[in-house]
């Protein structure tokens, strides 16, 4: 059995500190949350302020939300995230779930199944550009030319 615990610190010195301490718990993974207008420091910039703090935990994001980025320039966060923790980030992504923050963000709130689809169309950008694949897709929601 493996035990992760969600980052819980407002500033970078927190961060740090959280994660050292985490780690010397015996934690098997620090994961942070993608809420850029709750969370004091945002999920990437948390996960490496805690690459550089610690040595073995797995890094997770939980979870990234694809409206709140464009789909190649989370795949470039998380694949700077993962260079920087020497291969030990775990990307999850999600579909978005506070209608009130997307409306802090000014994005329209749309039914699950849309944000679903949503979802699936990111993969189809972020899941490739991760393997080193070049990129090229139309979608509905979101769109990379020979990213």
């Amino acid at each position: 059995m493996r035990f992760g615990v969600v980052i819980d610190a407002q500033a970078p010195d927190g961060v740090r500190a959280f994660a050292a301490r985490a780690e010397a718990l015996g934690f098997d993974s620090l994961w942070a949350s993608d809420h850029p207008l709750i969370s004091g420091v945002g999920c990437f910039s948390a996960l490496t302020l805690a690459a550089g703090t610690t040595r073995a935990v797995r890094l997770g994001t939980c979870v990234a939300c694809v409206y709140y980025w464009n789909p190649v320039v989370l795949a470039r966060a998380a694949a700077d995230v993962d260079r920087v923790s020497g291969g030990r980030l775990v990307l999850g992504l999600g579909r978005g779930d506070h209608p009130r923050e997307f409306a802090w963000l000014g994005l329209r709130f749309p039914p699950a199944r849309e944000r679903a689809r949503a979802l699936a169309e990111a993969l189809r950008i972020v899941r490739p550009l991760l393997a080193g694949e070049t990129v090229t897709v139309e979608g509905q929601q979101f769109r990379a030319e020979g990213a």
